[in-house]
């Protein structure tokens, strides 16, 4: 019984792990983890945004917007104003008292945020360290031998019911 706890368990959370991180990207959805407040209290620290991409042009301002600032840099903040003629936002993050130093051009926007969810960010994070890569297959290689053991005993149960029967 403690076995088939343990393998649903186990199975359902997978599922529902794949389903919010890996599902949105078939659907055109780019899947990151906020590492910073600057958008709390609308996106604390931690969530995991959705954002799909979209035309600089048909975005606004109060649209919750992510830009790549470098190569590797990128920051989600919401649009303060919008400059047609010069193709740039000017953001700033929902906690910040001033808007951000430098302004976002159109070529820089990635997508629009259409959704989040708090804390799975913690999850996404640490499991793309490879210490939490140990912990998945840490985990994977007890409930491998857990399942194995439990095999072997109910093999032996069955061996010595059959040679008791008999």
């Amino acid at each position: 019984m403690l076995r088939k706890i343990c393998n649903y368990g186990i199975i359902t959370v997978s599922c529902l792990l794949a389903a919010l991180l890996l599902l949105p990207r078939l659907a055109g959805y780019q899947v990151l983890a906020v590492l910073s407040g600057s958008m709390e209290p609308t996106i604390p620290a931690g969530s995991v945004i959705y954002y799909k991409a979209a035309d600089p042009e048909t975005l606004n301002v109060g649209d919750i917007l992510t830009y790549r600032v470098d190569e590797s840099v990128l920051v989600t903040h919401r649009i303060a104003e919008k400059n047609m003629e010069e193709q740039i936002f000017i953001t700033k993050g929902d906690a910040n008292k001033s808007i951000d130093a430098r302004p976002v051009k159109f070529s820089q926007a990635l997508g629009k945020v259409r959704g989040h969810l708090p804390y799975l960010g913690y999850a996404a994070i640490y499991f793309n360290t490879s210490r939490g890569k140990a912990v998945i297959g840490g985990l994977l290689a007890v409930v491998l031998i857990f399942n194995l053991a439990a095999d072997g005993l109910s093999g032996r149960r069955e061996k010595n019911d059959r040679a008791g029967n008999t």
